[in-house]
């Protein structure tokens, strides 16, 4: 591609993006009434709009602004060839054709999910994680489980994406005898043709005890939670639950929680989502969710 081919594919990117922003703002404007998360997003997108048009507007806060410049060293495994950067002290791995430009913008925007004031964030400071069993779904880099790796007495990470293979069983190498790579998709029905796991038939074939559940999985959210129903019920379970991949995924996640004996609880702040053309645009990106008590019942 030369200069100006390049040149042009960028400023339609901009065009495109820019004209997302007024039409955001548009929708917003129009409504009748906002709830006041949606009017902070709402002012903040007014005044920030720009930030759109670089592909940079998740996050309607500017908590990100910590994480652009932090100094970042990448290195290269002798053993196995694999990019990696130092995690608290761990390391964590990511696949081979990961430039160390593209791993320092991974690793930063993997930070920014997880920062206190992120919508994105799965876990307040008051879950506890020792002796406990996680189930990560959709887990990728495995950056959550290898965060809480000391504490946790058993991990499973469900992800299907052969991209991932590698670099996870480099970074849990260390930590072999607690964790277990999962290499199906999760939804309703267990099915080997299509490398679907149901997570009740999981949990029975495994004889497994469920602590705490991190769901991230590209919209296939309440397919999940569908196929597990049973542990749900027969255990108690915390979870977090990605609820910004379609519109209306959050009334249904609290639904089948709800449904369940659960108590669910929203990330107040919003996420300004702008890989779907249908709004609403801005998203709760996290819902939160334990066993009710007696007391709550």
């Amino acid at each position: 591609m030369n200069i100006l081919s390049m040149l042009s594919a960028t400023i339609q990117k901009y065009r495109k993006n820019y004209l997302k922003a007024v039409t955001i703002i548009a929708h917003y404007k129009a409504s009748p009434s906002l709830s006041y998360e949606e009017q902070n997003a709402l002012t903040f997108l007014k005044k920030h709009r720009f930030l759109l048009t670089n592909n940079k507007m998740t996050y309607l806060s500017t908590f990100v602004n910590r994480y652009r410049r932090w100094p970042l060293e990448v290195s290269v495994c002798e053993k196995t060839g694999l990019p990696y950067l130092v995690h608290e002290g761990k390391r964590l791995f990511f696949p081979k054709h990961y430039t160390p430009s593209l791993v320092k913008s991974t690793y930063r925007s993997l930070l920014m999910e997880q920062d206190q004031a992120s919508p994105h964030r799965y876990w307040s400071n008051e879950v506890v994680f020792k002796g406990k069993t996680l189930f990560d779904l959709g887990s990728a880099e495995g950056f959550i489980a290898l965060d809480h790796i000391d504490d946790l007495q058993q991990v499973y990470l469900f992800e299907c994406e052969p991209v991932w293979m590698e670099a996870l069983e480099a970074t849990f190498e260390p930590y072999a005898e607690k964790v277990t790579i999962v290499q199906r998709y999760v939804s309703d029905k267990t099915d080997e043709a299509t490398k679907t796991v149901r997570l009740d038939d999981f949990v029975k074939q495994h004889n497994c005890r469920v602590d705490l559940v991190k769901m991230d999985i590209e919209g296939y959210e309440e397919a999940a939670l569908e196929g597990f129903c049973d542990t749900l019920q027969a255990q108690s379970v915390e979870l977090a639950v990605c609820a910004y991949h379609k519109p209306e995924a959050v009334t249904s996640i609290v639904g089948l929680l709800t449904a369940a004996g659960y108590t669910s609880t929203l990330n107040p702040r919003l996420m300004c989502f702008v890989y779907d053309e249908r709004p609403p645009y801005f998203r709760t990106g996290v819902v939160n969710a334990h066993k009710k008590t007696t007391q709550q019942v």
